[in-house]
């Protein structure tokens, strides 16, 4: 009797045998009970397979998928799917993945991220390569740098400047910050070293305000442009107040002449600002 049973594969049978058991076992023991408690003992064996109906039909309703096991699946693979993921509350479970597995995962994940990361590298040095004045012919403020040295009233003159926009840099700063009121260190800050890849509408706008705020600066001198090979930051940059000296004895700067501003304000290019600062350098 017991071979036609067969193998218990699933929960359901697990219950059955349960519950089975139990009724069996409360009828072949009651006879034995003690008489004060028999009255006990019926009321657990009335009650016990309502209470494992109403808790089976519950389970049914809310958990269902624990009722079967994968034998019960024409393909198991559907039990690992049914198990790893609940598409009704649309809730992801949980799965142990072994060493081997997370570092394959990793790596493509991280393939993934270096190749887009390089498509990017790539199609920023092509647009170096293929339009190199691309990036220097933004009005953004923002992309250049701006610094002064501390002159006379250069918190106000930086003030001005930040309303239209420009971050000016103090010129090695060392606290406290102190105006430079002494004549003699005024002179020598009397030059302006203008970056190659500053825009023109951004050096036009910024050289007339200087020289206007400061009417002492005279010497204008654009970066590279007299074989010199500075650091490439100092193309994107513009520099108010510069040394004096350096224009006169190393670049043999001319002054700019008093029209200057006259002549700026009327410029409609690039080509026509440099042309008129190299205007003031030396000859031959």
């Amino acid at each position: 009797m017991t071979d036609k049973i067969g193998k218990i594969k699933n929960p359901l049978t697990i219950i059955a045998i349960f519950a089975g058991i139990a009724e069996v076992s409360g009828t072949t023991v009651l006879p034995f009970v003690v008489e004060n408690n028999q009255i006990i003992f019926i009321y657990f064996l009335i009650s016990f397979p309502a209470l494992l109906v109403i808790l089976f039909f519950l389970t049914l309703n809310f958990n269902n998928k624990v009722l079967y096991a994968p034998s019960d699946y024409k393909n198991e693979e559907n039990f690992m799917k049914f198990s790893a993921y609940d598409s009704i509350k649309q809730k992801s479970v949980i799965i142990d993945v072994e060493k081997d597995d997370q570092l394959d995962v990793l790596y493509n994940q991280f393939s993934e991220y270096y190749q887009n990361l390089t498509e990017k590298i790539q199609a920023l040095e092509n647009r170096i390569i293929n339009k190199p004045n691309e990036l220097y012919n933004s009005e953004n403020k923002n992309l250049f740098i701006y610094t002064i040295t501390p002159l006379p009233k250069f918190k106000q003159f930086i003030t001005i400047l930040k309303q239209k926009g420009y971050n000016f840099k103090i010129y090695k700063p060392i606290p406290p910050i102190q105006e430079l009121e002494d004549n003699n260190t005024i002179n020598e800050s009397r030059a302006i070293w203008l970056g190659k890849n500053i825009p023109f509408n951004i050096s036009k706008e910024v050289i007339t305000d200087a020289i206007s705020f400061y009417p002492h600066l005279q010497y204008i001198h654009i970066s590279g442009d007299l074989r010199e090979d500075p650091p490439a930051r100092i193309h994107d940059n513009i520099f108010i107040g510069g040394s004096t000296s350096t224009a006169i004895e190393d670049y043999k700067l001319y002054p700019i002449s008093e029209d200057f501003i006259l002549k700026i304000s009327k410029l409609k290019s690039k080509d026509e600002l440099y042309k008129l600062i190299r205007s003031f350098y030396p000859k031959n």
